[in-house]
């Protein structure tokens, strides 16, 4: 049984707790944001599903014909491009050409109709086909492929070639 003297302390205890309770009660607690910018938070977001997808898209056995052309997502985003219908099929390689009509057992060999006997891709009649040599652009010919990709794979010239390229094999079909 509680004594007096207990009473009392456990009165001035109970005091004591709700004079903390209201004192913590006074302060402002409202949490706020505006440590970290919005456009800030935004932009490391970003950067961390572009870091997930680069290292999906890398990792993957998948895309091997794109990945020769563009190596990651960061260059990717980095490369002025507004893809169109013929862009897009020269970058994944799926479109008229051999090694992928082969694939989906349309022709009986992937294989170009040049000299050098390579597997008809996007990137050989491109930057390697013998038999367009005299059409294929000087940017073609003479740049490495980084800066092709970089500043000229959306210029008129290169555009107009993969465009004829693209009648041709279809022409062929």
């Amino acid at each position: 049984m509680c004594t007096a003297s207990c009473d009392l302390t456990c009165k001035e205890g109970n005091e004591r707790a709700d004079y903390l309770a209201r004192t913590i009660a006074s302060y402002n607690t409202t949490i706020t944001y505006d440590v970290l910018p919005v456009s800030r938070g935004k932009q490391l977001l970003e950067e961390y599903y572009t870091k997930i997808w680069d290292a999906t898209y890398v990792n993957s056995a998948k895309a091997s014909d794109t990945k020769s052309l563009i190596p990651s997502i960061f260059h990717r985003v980095a490369l002025p491009l507004w893809p169109n219908h013929f862009l897009t099929q020269l970058l994944t390689n799926h479109g008229c050409f051999s090694s992928y009509l082969n694939k989906m057992k349309k022709v009986p060999t992937p294989h170009c109709t040049c000299p050098e006997e390579s597997k008809q891709t996007a990137r050989h009649l491109m930057l390697e086909c013998s038999l367009l040599y005299k059409e294929r652009p000087t940017v073609l010919r003479n740049l490495p492929l980084p800066l092709i990709m970089k500043y000229h794979i959306t210029t008129v010239e290169v555009s107009r070639f993969f465009k004829a390229i693209f009648n041709t094999l279809q022409d062929q079909s």
